[in-house]
């Protein structure tokens, strides 16, 4: 009997350790089932990372739109003044001096003698150039000044340079801005250098100069560079 007793309690005891053995097993089968479910879905989670990394970083590559570059992009910006033909003015505006005239012609057959037929009127002298972008040389606009008087050019001497000349026509407005003043004598200026270079672009403003009130034996010359054209 004790024999027997003795080889059953050794069979309960073998039989204890298999079943820890086969737990332990067990155990160790589902921490690796769950490991490698984890590592599935860690690995998922991580290649689905990278496809949106993906798409985040092809859009971070794209180059950025600055919003003053593209502010300027979306303005309309006024279209440059376009050319304005040459034509016959007809009317003329110095703001420094407040003159404000119309422009009447002096027949190109009445040159070389400059010769306004009016006191109170500027002309433009018909054999040079009419105003225009194209022109094909010097313009003329020529007006009295009178000792004591009014005549039409009596300020014309109080010009300084950058001073705005603005002369229009059928075709447009021109701008030009005052150069230079010059002294011709009376008997000289029709042969002078200005009057008788073609210069596209350039206007002479052409009057009798007069000196503390008093006439002299000279002609003041004014001139003038085209700077700027709005077409009708």
């Amino acid at each position: 009997m004790a024999g027997s007793e003795s080889r059953h309690a050794e069979t309960r005891h073998a039989l204890r350790l298999r079943t820890r053995h086969r737990r332990a097993e067990l155990v160790r089968l589902a921490v690796g089932v769950t490991l490698t479910i984890l590592m599935c879905v860690a690995s998922a989670l991580v290649f689905t990372g990278l496809d949106d990394t993906s798409d985040e970083v092809s859009t971070a590559s794209a180059p950025a739109v600055d919003p003053m570059s593209a502010g300027v992009a979306t303005v309309a910006l006024p279209a440059e003044p376009g050319p304005v033909p040459a034509a016959i003015p007809t009317a003329v505006s110095i703001p420094a001096i407040g003159l404000n005239d119309v422009v009447r012609v002096i027949p190109a057959g009445g040159c070389p003698v400059i010769d306004p037929p009016t006191l109170t009127d500027v002309f433009w002298v018909g054999c040079r150039a009419k105003p225009g972008t194209d022109s094909d040389g010097t313009t003329v606009l020529t007006g009295h000044a009178v000792a004591g008087g009014s005549g039409v050019f009596n300020e014309l001497g109080d010009l300084r340079n950058g001073d705005a000349v603005y002369i229009t026509t059928p075709r447009g407005r021109l701008e030009y801005r005052v150069a230079t003043q010059r002294l011709y004598p009376k008997n000289a200026i029709a042969s002078s250098s200005q009057m008788t270079t073609r210069m596209p672009g350039h206007l002479l403003l052409v009057t009798c100069y007069i000196d503390d009130g008093r006439f002299t034996g000279d002609n003041l010359v004014v001139e003038a560079h085209l700077v700027s054209a709005i077409p009708v």
